[in-house]
């Protein structure tokens, strides 16, 4: 690698973290955090753990419906954790079946917070999908938690990250706005629909990809797959820095064929939308 593209690579991804830290300043934060407490001691991260379910706690206790009548019927109290953190045990497990029944009563109701929920289901891998709201603090959580884990594979914010994705782009054949074009190109994301592949918007992600090599690319297994083999089929040369697979088991021919076709590792990466 030559010092003018080692120049324009640190460029981009100043451009990017600076956009960020006015676009998104809490992702940024977060991000910042997860990357030091990565080397923290274990009973510096117990310490933080308990602090932050004690906070949640407090807070279920004061907005959330379900858990202030949960909380009384077993007779427990935020405060009997603050003293005891292994009365956290005595909280039954909240099940899907559970959530489902008492879907209202597990919104919160601080009001702020209630008008900037955005609903969400997860996969339906186990037959059903969940649906849920999340709300800001959530979304920018977990955008900061996927950056964590593509900077261990070298990814810094402003290097191309592609998505072969079910959330991308909202149904059959629509495209981004303007704005999230925009959005995408300054932050170096490229999006295609896994739940609309056609031979016309897999040979536009494969071009878009080809064009940034050392790319970080997403998409769920079996998506993951059959875009690997149509690379092949036709032909496109692909030099990935990681490829990440999610929403299904990942077998060893799946990632072989995988590690073939982009050169490089590719990593299960197991979360819940819940």
């Amino acid at each position: 690698m030559g010092f003018e593209e080692m120049s324009m690579i640190a460029l981009r991804r100043t451009t990017a973290r600076l956009a960020y830290s006015a676009m998104k300043p809490r992702v940024m934060q977060i991000l910042s955090g997860l990357n030091k407490d990565q080397w923290q001691s274990r009973e510096t991260l117990v310490a933080r753990q308990n602090s932050q379910i004690q906070r949640l706690l407090e807070y279920a206790y004061t907005y959330v419906p379900y858990y202030q009548d949960l909380f009384k019927k077993i007779g427990f109290h935020p405060a009997d954790f603050a003293s005891d953190p292994a009365t956290f045990k005595e909280l039954p497990l909240l099940d899907k079946q559970t959530a489902r029944k008492n879907h209202e009563r597990l919104i919160t109701t601080e009001e702020p917070c209630r008008r900037n929920l955005v609903r969400v289901a997860t996969g339906g891998t186990t037959g059903e999908p969940l649906h849920l709201l999340h709300g800001p603090v959530y979304l920018d959580s977990n955008t900061a938690h996927i950056y964590h884990k593509m900077s261990w594979s070298g990814w810094r914010v402003g290097d191309p990250q592609g998505w072969l994705w079910g959330h991308a782009v909202v149904g059959q054949g629509a495209r981004p706005s303007v704005a999230n074009r925009a959005k995408n190109q300054l932050v170096q994301r490229l999006e295609s629909n896994a739940f609309h592949m056609t031979r016309e918007s897999l040979d536009r992600f494969a071009s878009q990809l080809e064009g940034k090599p050392g790319c970080v690319v997403w998409s769920y297994v079996s998506s993951m797959v059959q875009f690997a083999q149509f690379v092949r089929q036709r032909g496109h040369n692909i030099r990935a820095r990681a490829v990440y697979t999610s929403g299904e088991p990942l077998f060893d021919h799946q990632r072989a064929l995988i590690h073939e076709t982009f050169g490089c590792r590719v990593h299960s990466n197991y979360s819940c939308v819940e």
